[in-house]
């Protein structure tokens, strides 16, 4: 699977996450059903490009840990249909996780051709790792149809993500991100979208808002996606173009001529 993904997005734009605003308006044409914080974060042109790069080696593109493969039979976390309220580490703040399942036997884990796995997550000043402490709600849903189970692969996948007021923060930064993230599978086959609302230390806690508008393909043997593109809103109409051809990235900060960073030169931002 490749590197890139949305390190597009917390991603592309600043390593994750958003604030709500009363203000917000619909996402774009990423055709997903979500609502945009209005961007107060300005973009210029000596910013820009780091905002349209940053987090490509955060997080893996598309489609890591589905490969058709993410659901296992063996996993007892499917048996499961319950919601759970428990301390976090070292006794800071609390976590409920709702799990519901549709097509797994309750009591051997079989999986039908179809079904889905849902976890609806929602964190109160949770300390997970003794230096992350995470705010808000994280669902995860993911449906699938196709399943073999003599190979324990599925014949298409769609993961969505919904993060709602989720936040994270650190000894150094409090990031937040509001909105939704979906990948699909088909076979080998990968696609990506988004429409995110976020903001972090980074950006002073201003926000930006990042969505695809033609959506991210690729094949999960390749290490870089095939084509998409997305676009970055900041303040005062500022904003990046995205767009992926065969060699790098095509990027056009706030109208400017667009310039091309192959895929190496990425990592170096």
């Amino acid at each position: 699977m490749n590197r890139f993904l949305v390190g597009l997005v917390c991603l592309a734009v600043v390593g994750c996450l958003p604030v709500e605003d009363s203000n917000s308006s619909p996402s774009g044409s990423s055709g997903l059903n979500v609502q945009l914080s209005t961007p107060t974060f300005e973009i210029t042109a000596e910013n820009g490009v780091a905002l349209a790069t940053v987090g490509l080696e955060s997080m893996e593109y598309m489609g890591s840990g589905l490969g058709g493969r993410s659901l296992s039979n063996q996993n007892p976390l499917l048996r499961l249909s319950a919601t759970e309220t428990e301390a976090c580490d070292n006794g800071t703040g609390s976590a409920t996780v709702a799990i519901s399942t549709n097509g797994i036997n309750d009591q051997t884990g079989e999986m039908s051709v179809s079904g889905s796995f849902v976890v609806d997550s929602s964190f109160d000043n949770c300390d997970v790792t003794s230096l992350t402490v995470f705010n808000g709600q994280l669902n995860i849903d993911t449906a699938w149809t196709g399943y073999d189970s003599a190979t324990s692969e599925f014949g298409s996948m769609l993961l969505t993500v919904d993060f709602l007021n989720f936040s994270a923060t650190t000894t150094d930064e409090t990031t937040s991100i509001d909105g939704q993230l979906e990948v699909g599978t088909v076979g080998s086959a990968t696609s990506m979208d988004w429409a995110l609302s976020v903001s972090s230390s980074a950006t002073n806690s201003q926000i930006l808002t990042s969505e695809t508008t033609t959506s991210i393909s690729g094949n999960q043997a390749n290490d870089y996606p095939s084509g998409g593109a997305w676009i970055i809103k900041g303040a005062s109409g500022t904003s990046i173009v995205s767009t992926i051809e065969a060699n790098g990235l095509e990027i056009s900060i706030n109208g400017a001529q667009a310039t091309l960073v192959v895929w190496d030169d990425l990592e170096a931002f």
